[in-house]
């Protein structure tokens, strides 16, 4: 069940997934890259968190998404290993643009995601992302896809 995210308890198991999936393919590619706790929360804060909750309540995944017209960003997307490949990335990633059909002045979802991940490369372009432009200095993809 994918619901928005709104409490603590919630933000204690994203904060996990970022520190454990998405934290560690940063610092490949920035290795003086430091966690911070509260930096992160800032940045959660900073948009819509949607959470994939398994049957037992215990978090499966998350997107977070910031708008700023006309574009909604996916900003971190994140599953965790022991349910990857089960569609919950997919289903996160349908509800954010779901999101932004839902939205006037959203008319296309972009995102960032690092060279190295060929994973998420993938994952991104089997879905109809295309990549618009290459951000050589940060190693990433900027990937987009129209809504409308």
């Amino acid at each position: 069940m994918i619901r928005l995210s709104k409490s603590k308890a919630h933000a204690n198991s994203i904060l996990r997934l970022v520190k454990s999936e998405l934290f560690p393919k940063a610092k490949q590619t920035f290795p003086e890259l430091e966690w911070n706790r509260e930096e992160m929360l800032r940045r959660l804060r900073r948009g819509r968190t949607y959470i994939y909750l398994l049957p037992e309540n215990k978090a499966a995944g998350f997107i977070h998404v910031i708008s700023a017209p006309p574009n909604l960003w996916i900003d971190m997307l994140a599953v965790s290993p022991e349910v990857r490949s089960q569609g919950i990335g997919t289903a996160l990633l349908n509800r954010a643009e779901r999101y932004a059909m839902k939205q006037r002045n959203l008319n296309c979802v972009r995102l960032f995601v690092d060279m190295k991940n060929a994973a998420a490369v993938c994952f991104y372009e089997r879905r109809g992302y295309v990549a618009e432009n290459v951000l050589r200095d940060y190693q990433c993809y900027i990937y987009r896809k129209d809504m409308k």
